[in-house]
């Protein structure tokens, strides 16, 4: 038997982020094949942070634990942003727009929307990622005088991230660390939609 020494590379920083809104037929239903012509690209990413809550239930039977049953309940990911395109917010909040009015903080159901990231590595590596099945959650603004000196003033959005498929996935992505990168793929491949099977990136090879 061998040893092999793994030395994986750093984060660097957080890229872009991209927003595609699911169009199903039916409303508050969502449909992994169905989804806005356009996805869009937003610049103004800070901090990206993602918890994953599972729960364990041990399992007794004749006065021992016959197994462990484990159980993803919600993925949460907190998005602070310098600043985030008002269009799409309010989208996200479900807000109704009458005659250039818009009208918030009514009661409904939020639309589903995928929400995909950039992150880079050392070595110019790269990992793209999707959370194809999405809501609004929160969002949290602070507004304060700017004083003497400018100073950033950001917000943060909150999404609750839902499995996709039957099989309990939240998310998909490719690493360029390892081996399933596909070579020639690029971000507008990736980030055009969300899909469900690699083939669908249309690139010879994959």
């Amino acid at each position: 038997m061998s040893i092999n020494s793994k030395r994986p590379f750093i984060k660097k920083t957080v890229g872009s982020q991209f927003v595609n809104f699911n169009i199903p037929e039916l409303p508050n239903d969502f449909d992994m094949t169905k989804w806005s012509a356009e996805t869009s690209k937003h610049d103004t990413v800070k901090n990206i942070g993602i918890s994953e809550n599972q729960e364990s239930t041990a399992v007794t039977g004749s006065g021992k634990v016959y197994t462990t049953v484990n159980q993803r309940s919600l993925t949460q990911i907190a998005v602070e942003v310098l600043a985030f395109d008002k269009t799409t917010v309010s989208k996200m909040r479900a807000e109704k727009e009458v005659n250039g009015l818009n009208m918030s903080g009514r009661p409904g159901t939020r639309p589903y929307f995928a929400y995909g990231y950039i992150e880079h590595f050392d070595g110019d590596n790269i990992r793209y990622v999707w959370y194809p099945k999405c809501q609004l959650a929160a969002n949290t603004k602070d507004i304060a005088d700017q004083g003497d000196s400018f100073s950033e003033q950001n917000d943060t959005l909150t999404l609750n991230a839902y499995a996709f498929n039957n099989e309990g996935d939240d998310h998909f992505y490719l690493d360029s660390e390892m081996e399933n990168w596909p070579e020639g793929l690029t971000e507008e491949m990736f980030f055009a939609k969300p899909f469900v099977d690699i083939e669908d990136l249309n690139i010879e090879g994959a």
